[in-house]
């Protein structure tokens, strides 16, 4: 997917709506710094329920994803989304649903220690409390859907 693409996808991601625009790009910024495209076959597991040692986060670019919570139907997540925020903000620090690719994916991998780096060294501390005010807001969406 070419760079100009990717940026469009990202900023489709609700996460983005609310934030400042100059903000929003500093965000995009940072994650094409910390990013690698990758396509995933169907059925590749990102996250496993309960899981505490992964770091990894996606930001689905294009097709569909299944989310399976214990206790909860199945539901399906179609691009562009953030994922494996929820995890940033569980008191248990595990992974609150197992995700799935429901056919061939295409994501961008990131490590959350990279972005929560990369955004301490270029935003300043009020553009920080900003974006982890939106992101734990946008974390809670996804719990509360």
């Amino acid at each position: 997917m070419e760079p100009a693409l990717i940026r469009t996808q990202i900023l489709r991601i609700s996460l983005f709506h609310g934030l400042p625009k100059l903000l929003g790009m500093h965000a995009v910024n940072v994650l094409s710094r910390i990013c690698d495209v990758r396509t995933l076959r169907p059925g590749y597991i990102l996250f496993t329920e309960g899981d505490a040692v992964s770091d990894d986060g996606y930001i689905l670019l294009r097709g569909e994803i299944a989310v399976r919570k214990a206790g909860s139907p199945e539901i399906h997540v179609a691009a562009p989304e953030l994922l494996g925020e929820m995890k940033q903000f569980s008191p248990a620090g595990q992974r609150t649903a197992t995700v799935e690719a429901r056919a061939e994916i295409e994501v961008l991998d990131f490590k959350w220690s990279d972005f929560h780096r990369d955004v301490a060294e270029h935003l300043d501390e009020g553009q920080q409390k900003k974006l982890a005010e939106a992101i734990e807001s946008y974390a809670w969406q996804h719990f509360a859907g």
